[in-house]
């Protein structure tokens, strides 16, 4: 599970992200930002949701992130 926070203008802020999750396993961590889900800017938890909504399990995702303020893809 992770928990987000919405205080940039484009992106999420992950507050938590726990071991043994497909985000842990990719490498995204407590305080990374999430800027785009394939592609897909994120601007809103709207945004967010419908995006995630459609998610798949599985299925590999193109996700845009700033880590150790280092943007990766």
């Amino acid at each position: 599970a992770a928990k987000f926070k919405f205080n940039q203008p484009i992106g999420i802020e992950l507050t938590e992200v726990n071991e043994n999750t497909p985000l842990y396993s990719s490498g995204l961590r407590t305080g990374d930002i999430i800027y785009a889900l394939n592609d897909v800017k994120i601007t809103s938890r709207p945004v967010l949701d419908d995006l995630t909504d459609s998610l798949v399990a599985e299925k590999p995702y193109s996700v845009t992130f700033v880590n150790n303020s280092r943007l990766s893809k």
